[in-house]
């Protein structure tokens, strides 16, 4: 996939708020520049999700650099659920799990 350009980049961050769970879900590139929207936005579905779980839907992300990636690591550790139903988002998440995003085979 060739990297998309950066000048032109964007994330939207829409927060699906039901009975059962709050998802916020990314769409667009996870990137550097808006690192800092996405750790406001998981800090707010932190503040009020009482019994709800936390899930991020991750499906409609496009591209994701080294502090995007690093950030998503960090949620996973925080144990919001990460999740997204495309392989390249599948691949991703077992990376994330594994903490080992960008690393040599």
């Amino acid at each position: 996939m060739a990297r998309p350009s950066i000048r032109n980049s964007m994330l939207r961050i829409p927060i699906d708020e039901g009975e059962d769970a709050v998802v916020p879900r990314l769409e667009g590139q996870m990137i550097s520049k808006w690192v800092k929207d996405v750790e406001q936005c998981w800090c707010k579905a932190f503040e009020t999700p009482g019994r709800r779980s936390v899930q991020v839907d991750l499906s409609a992300v496009n591209f994701v650099d080294a502090p995007g990636g690093a950030l998503l690591i960090r949620m996973h550790e925080a144990s919001f659920r990460l999740a997204g139903n495309s392989p390249a988002t599948g691949r991703l998440l077992d990376q994330v799990q594994d903490g080992r995003l960008w690393e040599e085979n």
